[in-house]
Formats: structure tokens, sequence, C-alpha cells
């Protein structure tokens, strides 16, 4: 009998575009392209893959040219034929235009205007809108890529919300201002040779897994950040078959697939009440100390010992710690007083960890913090109100510097976490690119004199 995976494969199709070769001279050529489209037809169509050969359609093979009027016959004849599952990819040159949208460079593109040539993203965004495919997933791999990623997460922009309900899966080879990269010599494409390395592992892994896999290939070496943007349904999708893995390989300091992640101090209920216990123990020695111990001894210290630790441990068992909590949507801070502050991604133009950052404390003394995360609020994002915990709270004595410049801001030490665990929640779950020290003060003059001072 069929499983549910063949009875979908001839309702499914896949589109894999690739450009290798520019007519202009300005455009280099990736040769590794051709070798992407080649392996990634394989992998998805081959013995293992869930779409048939001849439903999954390839162009720029061997170099070929690969024209704008080519991939709009293609791409309109797969998103009316797909019932299934429609995929889309691409391997090419990335540009962006003075609105910052993304173009995706074919053979004949100009290497500094937008032509005819180009297909602008929002172009296919719109084909694949029109489709009746149950899921739909893009994959680039292109330079400024993640543009798609974040124009897809967008939950506030009107336009994109029917795209977005209809179950859609965008996984992009680097951020909205990254390049992508093709080593020198490599048989393929960086991004790719990690997609492709996901695929072939024994068992079919999930969207979600896939962007696991490919981001501890590449964010670890340093040469790109890959993007990632679906719902919880769609990232449970699989492209090959085999046994789904149950259980993903996890770090806690490096989420995969997770909606959010809690950063706190607190201890847990087993710790609270271990706590707790040994406080209600020294209590008792103490109270025993004072009432039964003869005269002649109570020159020692036990009641002065043993009481107050007592009472430490049981105000220790039930104190709360500032939390962190970072999601798909944004970055909350609360103290333990629950006092919030909710900071959405949507208002951040860029953020970024600072190694060293000047500021006065409550008492008006210079001091120096480090490892500090700064926030670039956009122009016109309203900035924390009075009696929040950026202003008032555990966090307040680096914010308050921070406020004056336009950024939100805090020691990572403050969170209880140190910064690699908090730089790869943000990048993991906020989808978002942590900029380095050089990076922020080269945006900012302002920081960059903080740095020299």
């Amino acid at each position: 009998m069929p499983n549910s995976q063949e009875e979908h494969a001839g309702s499914s199709r896949a589109l894999l575009i690739g450009v290798s070769d520019y007519a202009e001279p300005g455009l280099p050529g990736i040769p590794a392209a051709r070798n992407n489209l080649d392996a990634l037809e394989n992998a998805l169509s081959g013995e293992r893959g869930l779409f048939r050969p001849e439903d999954c359609r390839v162009l720029g093979r061997n170099g070929e040219a690969v024209d704008r009027h080519a991939v709009g016959r293609a791409l309109v004849t797969a998103a009316r034929e797909a019932e299934e599952l429609l995929l889309v990819y691409f391997a090419g040159h990335g540009r962006t235009d003075d609105e910052d949208n993304l173009h995706l460079l074919l053979t004949d593109a100009h290497p500094e205007r937008n032509t005819y040539a180009t297909l602008p993203f929002d172009q296919l965004r719109n084909e694949l809108r029109k489709s009746r495919a149950a899921t739909k997933v893009i994959m680039l791999d292109c330079c400024f890529s993640g543009l798609a990623a974040q124009g897809m997460a967008d939950p506030h922009a009107a336009l994109l919300a029917p795209f977005e309900a209809n179950r859609t899966c965008t996984l992009t080879s680097a951020a909205r201002t990254e390049l992508s990269y093709a080593p020198p010599g490599d048989r393929y494409t960086a991004f790719t040779a990690a997609l492709l390395s996901a695929l072939e592992q024994p068992e079919a892994l999930t969207l979600d897994q896939i962007h696991h896999h490919v981001c501890q290939e590449l964010v670890h070496s340093g040469l790109q950040h890959p993007q990632f943007q679906t719902d919880d349904t769609v990232g449970n999708v699989v492209l090959t078959r085999g046994p789904a893995r149950k259980n993903p390989p996890t770090n806690p300091a490096r989420p995969s697939g997770r909606q959010e992640v809690r950063i706190t101090r607190d201890r847990g209920p087993a710790q609270r009440a271990a706590v707790a216990f040994s406080g209600a123990v020294f209590l008792a020695c103490g109270g025993l100390a004072a009432y039964k111990v003869p005269e002649e001894l109570l020159v020692l210290p036990f009641p002065a010992v043993f009481l107050p630790s007592g009472f430490f441990l049981a105000w220790s068992s039930v104190r709360r710690h500032p939390h962190v909590l970072i999601t798909r949507s944004g970055m909350e801070l609360t103290d333990r007083r629950n006092r919030p502050n909710v900071i959405l991604w949507k208002d951040v133009a860029h953020l970024g960890f600072l190694k060293e950052f000047p500021y006065r404390n409550r008492r008006a003394k210079p001091r120096t913090a480090e490892d500090v995360l700064a926030i670039r609020l956009k122009a016109g994002s309203p900035p924390p109100a009075e009696g929040t915990v950026l202003r008032s709270g555990p966090f307040r004595d680096v914010s308050l510097s921070f406020l004056g410049m336009g950024y939100a801001g805090f020691r990572v030490a403050d969170a209880g976490t140190d910064l690699p665990g908090f730089q790869d929640a943000v990048e993991r779950v906020g989808r978002l690119r942590a900029l380095s020290d050089q990076e922020l003060r080269e945006r900012d003059p302002r920081l960059r004199s903080l740095g020299e001072s």
C-alpha cells in the first residue's frame, strides 16, 4: 500500500532555477550553481525524494541562459499544477533597489541597473500567492536574500497576510544585508552544500531541522547567517523519504525551530524545594540551639549562624530574578515585580553587541560595561515608558545612557546568561543578524567615539 508521501508525489511540483553564467562582464559567473541544480534535483526527485522526476523542472541546467519569460512560464505552470507541495529554489546573484526590494538577477541582467532581465522577488511571491498548493517552500541562495524572509515575516503588512496564512516557508542563504558565498574551488555554493548535507541525512529531516542543520554548518563558520520564516505546521514538512527524526539534535543555547527562548537565573521547582528545605533545617537548628543548648555553651554562635542562614535560604527559595523572553515577534524584559518592557523586532533598525560601553551608574560615577546589547530603534518607534525595566529596573544603568542616543540596551550579564548563548537566541528565534562591535561603531560615529574615549 502506498504511503501518504507517495500518494502526494504526483500533486507536488519543484522549480529549480540556477544562473551560473552572466552576459555582462561586470557580473562574475557562479560555476557552482550548475552543480547545485544537478545535486538538488537528484536529492528531491531521486530514490528518496518526494518529487517525481517529471515534476521537478530545472532552468539553467549546464549553464543555459535563463530569462524572465522562461521563469514566468515555468513558475505559472508549477503554481497551477501543484496541489500538495510547491517548492521554488533560486541560485545566482541578488541585488536590492533604492526601496530595499530584492531582485533576482537572470542571465542578461545589468551589473548596476534593475532591468527586464531581473526578477523582482515581489513578482515571484505574487505568483506563489495564487497557487492552491497546500504548502509552499521558497529557498533562495543569493546575496541579500534575507529580505525575502523578513518581508514574509511581517505580520503587520496587510498585503502579505493572505500569503502568510497559506502555509509558506522561506529559507534564505543570508541575512538582508549579507552576501552569499560560493568559495572558489568548491563544488557547491556554501548554502546549498549545507542544504544538500541536510537532505542526505539517513533520517528525513523536517524543514525546522534542515534550517538547524544549515545554521550549524554556516553560522559557526562565520560565512553567512541563513534566515528562516515559517509557521508551526509547515516547519514539520519533510522533503525526502525515510523515518522522520523524532528528537532533533538540540542545544539549550542553540534553539532550533523553537518559537521562544526564556533566559533567567530563576531556579527550577526542584531547586527551589531543595533550598526551602535547607532553610527550614537551618531555622530548626537555630531554634534548638537557642532553647536547648546549655547556658555554658551559648557562647558558641549557634543561633547567630543558623538563624540568619535559615532566613536567607528561605528568602532565596522564593526570590524572583529578572528574565528575558525572546520570541519571533520581539523581546520582553521583566523584573521581579513583573514590570515589563517589550521591544518589537519591527521597531528595530539593527542590533548588535558592544564589547565595552562607558556609562554612569546611579551615583553618577563613570563605569564601563562589557558585552552590552545595543538595539537601534527606528525613527518614530516608542521609547520605553516611565516605570518600566529599562528606565527604573535592573537594566536601568546602561539603558538610560543608551536611550538618549536612540538605542535600547543592557548588559548581557544582567539577563543571567553569556554573550554566545544570548546572541544565538536572538539570531535563531528573532531571525535578526547581530552586528559585531566594529560594525556597530562604523554605522554610528557616536559609538565609535565612545570606543576611543
